[in-house]
């Protein structure tokens, strides 16, 4: 069950932005710059593909053109903060047996 706390939503791309942040290591601006090249769209469509479980067609095909994703599911949406903020503790908990 989720918890009742209700976690401010965050967008797609923040989404994606900070956890591909997370996993390279790159900063925020590094990220951002890089999204002007070429394969950000397929390299999003995998970020939530994987990290939501969504097949990747349907993020490709269903959610909208551009690194956006406009046409996200609402009730996936509202999982992005939840995702994260667990991935991210997970990915730190890692780092520091490491």
């Amino acid at each position: 069950m989720l918890p009742r706390t209700k976690l401010s939503e965050i967008t797609p791309i923040v989404f994606c932005r900070q956890f591909k942040a997370l996993e390279t290591g790159m900063k925020m601006e590094q990220v951002i710059m890089a999204e002007n090249e070429r394969g950000t769209f397929k390299e999003y469509c995998l970020i939530l593909s994987r990290e939501l479980e969504v097949p990747f067609e349907t993020v490709k095909s269903n959610w909208g053109a551009g690194i956006e994703f406009p046409n996200m599911p609402p009730r996936i949406r509202s999982l992005l903060k939840y995702v994260l903020d667990s991935r991210t503790a997970e990915l730190i908990g890692k780092r520091q047996v490491a």
